[in-house]
């Protein structure tokens, strides 16, 4: 086991007392042993810290931290990544999921089988205490054989769900994609493939069960929700303000930049309110000022008028 490289998985967790034994089991057993598993209680009002505490009693290779006070759920992920001790592997789990045995086994493989490998993501699907299976948490996001400009298009135009954020990241990439709370993880895997490939596990078996929760929620539920856990009820407009920021400091061409950010409106307005260039503009300008996003959206607006303006000859 020593030659193998340590891999660490983060676990997340606020009020899991009902699935998160179930959870801490499929990281335990995995097949691949060489694993740390990292598990944050942020300050839980349940018995999660508990149960989690008769699981770390039992094996050594579990290290439990309970946040004092509640962080919000965006510090207790990222606290979990700035903890781990691999060098070269993380992912996260999250505490009421199940993995699959062999999934850490088989994503390890995929990095040494394969060059430029940023991500490898299971495949997954939804399920609940009702239906052992209720539908796919699968986005086409596949990128082998893309160049990066390609790659990142491929997440603007496929990215529905983002269960690949479970997947097992290689450090050094995931250390240069975090940092703002704003879209964590549709922000992370975007920037992700800029640096490198995101391929899943294996092409048949499930490598992730997401259990569903919590039926589907009304708008003002969702965001109540979100505040709860630390987010800003404008997190949609944030988290668009966050793709804009990071297209614009992008080491590629301002063609290319032009371009991400076209193709990237409908990916980035995916939220509850409607998305206007002339409010981000506002944004850079009067809150987060930002030259170059700034630059960026000014030459969307000119092109706009341009456009608008022949379409009138």
């Amino acid at each position: 086991m020593n030659n193998l490289p340590l891999v660490s998985i983060g676990v997340p967790v606020y009020n899991e007392e009902k699935y998160l034994a179930e959870t801490i089991e499929s990281a335990i057993n995995q097949t691949y042993r060489n694993l740390e598993i990292i598990i944050s209680d942020n300050c839980s009002t349940d018995n999660s810290f508990e149960i989690a505490q008769k699981y770390a009693n039992q094996d050594s290779r579990i290290r439990l931290i309970k946040q004092p006070k509640n962080i919000g759920a965006y510090e207790n992920f990222i606290e979990l990544y700035r903890l781990s001790q691999s060098k070269y592997f993380f992912m996260w789990l999250g505490g009421h999921d199940v993995l699959a045995s062999n999934f850490v086994d088989k994503a390890i493989k995929k990095f040494y089988t394969n060059e430029n490998v940023a991500l490898v993501y299971p495949k997954s699907i939804f399920f609940s205490e009702s239906s052992p299976n209720e539908g796919t948490a699968d986005s086409d996001i596949h990128t082998s054989g893309l160049d990066s400009m390609k790659r990142m298009i491929k997440i603007l135009e496929n990215l529905n769900y983002c269960t690949a954020i479970h997947g097992l990241f290689k450090k050094d990439v995931l250390a240069k994609c975090i940092g703002n709370k704003n879209g964590i993880d549709h922000l992370i895997l975007f920037l992700v493939a800029f640096y490198g490939h995101l391929l899943p596990h294996d092409s048949e078996s499930i490598g992730l069960y997401r259990r569903i929760i919590r039926k589907k929620e009304m708008k003002e539920q969702h965001l109540q929700r979100l505040e709860q856990y630390g987010m800003s009820k404008n997190i949609y407009f944030l988290c668009a303000m966050s793709h804009i920021k990071a297209i614009s400091h992008l080491n590629i061409t301002n063609k290319e930049k032009l371009f991400l950010l076209i193709k990237g409106k409908p990916f980035i307005n995916r939220s509850l309110h409607p998305f206007e260039w002339q409010e981000s503009l506002k944004y850079f300008i009067f809150q987060d000022f930002d030259f170059r996003s700034s630059f960026y959206i000014v030459m969307l607006l000119l092109m706009k008028k341009i456009k608008n303006l022949f379409s009138r000859l």
